[in-house]
């Protein structure tokens, strides 16, 4: 080998006496043969794995150690097989090495080229390294380094200081490297860097698809975003064409105080959307989001959480199938069976839109809502509610609404029923039900068209041919105010047409009626009853034993009738009273029903089913 007198380009020749013919003799044929290349380009033999010269301006032999090689200068074209080296000077040995230098191109069929400031060229191995300001032209790819090793069998560049490949959009830089101009596949190792128009990488080990610009992660890999927005995972790829990425081993997308993880993670550029799959978990300031899917746009911040989905804030915490969350709008929906719950309310339904910012909501399908705090549930089939102003319109499938008093259970059905507070700041709440109201307790059951009930006075109001039955007794007005005490009925107001009827047996009916009746409860049960304007009654009369002894009629001002084990216990008369006595057998029992007179048997709710 000649490598010390290659690289330097220097002639170290030890003449002696001896030798000094043979020289003379040599360097008189060189002079031939370096006219010869100085006047044309020499043609290539027949043999194309050999090196040859194609083109030089001068040419001359040199001898090194009893070694003889070849040297030329100016424009020097070499070829090989289908690779053609250019050069200002270049030496070829005997081994077929070739030491070049100066504006130094390497092609290698019509898209690829390689420029250095020197190269060494084995030609046995068509191996080259390459030194300088070197650059690998593959096409639109363009590899620099500073040292090159480059395999002209198969193709490969490989780098051990520090390169970098460029496509023209992206850059990608490391300490070690190899790239195969053929298959068009980069592979970089040790202190990775990528920048592209979109964001940068950092890595140890990262394979590149150069022909589909594909890149795939090997180790773990940081991505930073334009908006200082970054992805970390351990294994993944990203494809730059269509501006897409899987992270598939441990990934987290991160973004201010928002940070999400998840077993993988697609990315999206050109939508923003990044859809993480498997126990998937989104975290913010006084936020948290689980599901098994979730897609967020980085764009409109929008989220949609799919499976298992569970999403709470400061204010309330959401379990459904699907949750659809937008914090620049404020708002939210759920799609499938849902689960929110606000301080002591849940609502439950298997749709919800909900606009936090103007705090209006729908729910629709199988709707149950329940305040904890007042024991009141209410079921229906679209419900509408203010937050804010703590509003719910219950609709559809004619919702119904239950409340615990004490050990027993008020239920009330109607067509629409409102709940509400008529401010803010109260406590109190109001409740409003229309058309075909139904009410069921245990010891107390009603009807009517419309009610409107409030916490702060405790009273229901009933309007429009309102019915109350109490054990045995059944009490209706044109108007009608049932006031609660210690959640239990205190006392009932009959207006306008006040009639009552009780009765056992339902064979004879005791009755009275008069323009207002207050009747009077301890315990749930009916004790005392204040008749006002032209009171009457009639009253069947027993003996000890429970049998009828006779019937009264009484006409008077007013009247107060007393009860005992719900049956009328006595009546009491005031101002001018007018009676007449029946024995039983001598009295025309349906005559003696007054006017108005309905026994409703058939409207009475029999149970909470019934309603």
């Amino acid at each position: 080998m000649m490598l010390p007198f290659v690289v330097n380009y220097f002639l170290f020749v030890d003449f002696n006496s001896k030798k000094r013919c043979f020289f003379i003799a040599v360097l008189s044929l060189f002079l031939i043969q370096k006219n010869a290349f100085a006047q044309q380009t020499t043609s290539p033999t027949g043999d194309t794995s050999r090196v040859q010269i194609l083109n030089a301006t001068t040419g001359e032999i040199i001898v090194f150690k009893n070694e003889s090689a070849k040297k030329f200068k100016g424009k020097v074209v070499l070829r090989q097989k289908d690779a053609t080296l250019y050069c200002d000077s270049a030496i070829l040995d005997n081994a077929e090495n070739v030491y070049a230098r100066g504006h130094v191109v390497i092609k290698q069929t019509d898209t690829v080229s390689i420029f250095a400031d020197s190269v060494i060229f084995h030609g046995f191995s068509r191996t080259a390294d390459l030194f300088g300001d070197v650059v690998l032209v593959n096409n639109d790819k363009k590899l620099f380094t500073n040292k090159l090793n480059y395999d002209l069998n198969r193709k490969i560049a490989t780098y051990n200081t520090k390169g970098t490949l460029d496509n023209g959009r992206t850059q990608m830089t490391s300490k070690r490297g190899q790239y195969n101009v053929s298959t068009n596949q980069a592979f970089f190792k040790e202190q990775v860097l990528v920048v592209d128009k979109d964001f940068d990488l950092k890595t140890d080990t990262l394979n590149f698809d150069a022909k589909n610009n594909v890149a795939t992660f090997l180790a773990p890999t940081l991505i930073y975003l334009r908006d200082t927005a970054q992805f970390y995972t351990e294994q993944g790829f990203y494809d730059l064409n269509n501006d897409k990425a899987a992270f598939t081993r441990t990934p987290q997308y991160q973004k201010q105080n928002q940070v999400a993880t998840a077993d993988t993670m697609l990315y999206d550029g050109k939508t923003t959307v990044i859809t993480l799959k498997g126990n998937a978990k989104t975290r913010d300031v006084g936020k948290e989001a689980t599901a098994n899917t979730i897609r967020y746009n980085r764009k409109t911040e929008e989220s949609q959480l799919e499976g298992n989905a569970h999403f709470t804030d400061e204010k309330q915490n959401i379990v459904s199938d699907t949750i659809i969350y937008q914090p620049k709008t404020k708002t939210y929906a759920t799609r499938g069976r849902s689960k929110i719950v606000n301080d002591a309310q849940i609502l439950e339904a298997d749709l919800v839109d909900f606009d936090s910012k103007d705090s209006i909501g729908i729910a629709k399908g199988n709707v149950f809502w329940q305040d904890t705090a007042s024991k009141t549930t209410l079921r229906c089939q679209t419900m509408q509610y203010d937050q804010r102003k703590d509003y719910i319109k219950a609709g559809g499938g004619r919702p119904i609404l239950s409340s615990l008093i004490e050990k027993d259970t008020l239920w009330m059905r109607a067509d629409t029923i409102i709940t509400f507070k008529q401010k803010p700041t109260d406590t109190a709440r109001s409740l409003i039900a229309y058309y075909k109201v139904r009410m069921y307790k245990t010891n107390f059951q009603s009807v009517c068209d419309s009610l409107f009930y409030s916490e702060k006075d405790s009273i229901f109001r009933l309007f429009k041919d309102p019915i109350v039955w109490s054990d045995t007794s059944q009490l209706s007005g044109d108007t009608m105010r049932i006031l609660m005490k210690n959640k239990k009925i205190d006392r009932v107001f009959l207006k306008n047409n006040a009639f009552i009827i009780n009765s056992t047996d339902e064979a004879f009916f005791n009755q009275i009626k008069g323009r207002e009746i207050t009747a009077e409860f301890e315990a749930d049960n009916l004790r005392r009853m204040f008749v006002e304007g032209n009171a009457e009654s009639v009253y069947y009369a027993l003996d000890e034993k429970g049998g009828y002894v006779s019937v009264n009629k009484m006409i008077c001002s007013r009247m107060l009738v007393l009860f005992g084990d719900n049956k009328v216990d006595g009546i009491k008369f005031y101002t001018q009273p007018k009676a007449t006595m029946f024995p039983m057998k001598q009295a025309n029992h349906d005559e003696l029903k007054m006017k108005g007179f309905r026994w409703e048997r058939k409207r009475r709710p029999k149970n909470r089913f019934d309603l």
